[in-house]
């Protein structure tokens, strides 16, 4: 069940345990302004009580990661945009940065113009997937697309919020040193110093590791071995088709959930039927729930919630309390945004969940 927060009314949620202690939580101004032992009742009045029944509560899920989802991507508009909101909020995502795919410059800056107000998931900001990647690892990329980086192509959009590039590309370094926005190393083709000297230059973060760039080999430990000496994040699709479940476990025992982040990377044809789709201007085929471009078996993005990943986490054998924190804690501290944990100061959502780690509700604030 999906349950809106109005950012006006006070909220006491009680009778919920967290982190294996019961307690209650207080909400105001859309804000976590008190968690209580469960024994403690406060005296003030609050606008509404919300009884969890003692189910297990955990912040809401923040996906920084996803295209689109039910037939829309997020360059189709703001129209689009409300309506996936709502979709993703029912699937557990609280919040979410809309990413685009490698598409001109110009298209990029009109659709990422504006955040609009959703009165589902909150839009916190954009992830642009390019343009600035590597032919050889384009994936489901338009070649057509692909430019060399421009500061100037986004440096007066505060929406967006993190860049995907190539760091061996000319002018990456360059452009990685003066980008407002996080650069996210992807689509590369770089060996382990270009991947470094990307990480050095201000990179912070992987996408979809694996995917999209060399494998790790014992003499040239590209991208993977970067990324873990320069303490990066790595951001993971946990979908059972992206990567085998155990190298899932083996990049978590690298990695932890202190720097190992569950995407969904969610396409278009998310959430529908398998067929045949178009996602960021390219045919897709989707069968059994995977998404290839069509007539080849390249992957062309995932067709799963951010939701979905954590429980194949959990299938797969990663502590449940460990999956919600990679799908939650752990992205909001890369991006340094109040969001992502049950804490006084921090936005007011959550998920609450059964005994067996399954969502039951969804509590989320809409300003």
């Amino acid at each position: 069940m999906l349950k809106t927060l109005k950012k006006e009314n006070s909220v006491l949620i009680i009778n919920v345990t967290y982190r294996g202690k019961p307690c209650n939580i207080a909400v105001k101004n859309g804000k976590i302004s008190a968690v209580y032992n469960s024994e403690i009742m406060p005296k003030e009045r609050f606008d509404e009580i919300i009884d969890g029944q003692g189910k297990i509560i955990v912040p809401g899920l923040v996906d920084v990661h996803c295209h689109g989802c039910m037939g829309m991507e997020s360059t189709d508009g703001e129209q689009a945009l409300k309506e996936m909101s709502k979709y993703w909020a029912e699937q557990g995502t609280t919040s979410w940065y809309p990413t685009g795919c490698t598409i001109p410059v110009n298209d990029i800056r009109k659709a990422f113009a504006s955040i609009p107000q959703t009165e589902g998931a909150n839009i916190v900001g954009y992830h642009s997937e390019g343009p600035y990647i590597c032919h050889k690892y384009k994936g489901a990329q338009d070649p057509n697309n692909i430019v060399s980086p421009n500061v100037s192509d986004f440096d007066d959009m505060e929406n967006i919020k993190l860049i995907t590039l190539a760091p061996e590309v000319d002018g990456a370094v360059e452009y990685t040193k003066n980008s407002k926005a996080l650069v996210v190393v992807g689509h590369s083709e770089a060996t382990y110093d270009e991947a470094v000297a990307g990480f050095k230059a201000g990179a912070k973060c992987v996408t979809h590791l694996f995917n999209g760039m060399p494998s790790l080999h014992h003499r040239q430990p590209s991208i993977l071995g970067a990324a873990y000496d320069c303490g990066a994040y790595v951001q993971i699709i946990c979908d059972g088709m992206h990567i085998h479940p155990s190298v899932i476990r083996l990049t978590y025992k690298l990695f932890s959930s202190k720097r190992m982040i569950l995407i969904s990377d969610a396409i278009r044809p998310a959430l529908l039927a398998d067929g045949e789709y178009s996602s960021g201007g390219l045919n897709v085929t989707v069968k059994n729930g995977r998404a290839t471009l069509t007539g080849t078996d390249t992957l062309a993005g995932a067709t799963t919630s951010l939701y979905g990943c954590v429980q194949k986490a959990i299938e797969f054998g990663i502590k449940p309390e460990e999956a919600y924190k990679m799908a939650s804690t752990t992205p909001c501290e890369m991006l340094g945004i109040k969001k992502g944990k049950i804490k006084k100061g921090y936005d007011a959502e959550f998920l609450l969940l059964d005994e067996n780690w399954k969502m039951t509700d969804v509590l989320i604030l809409n300003k």
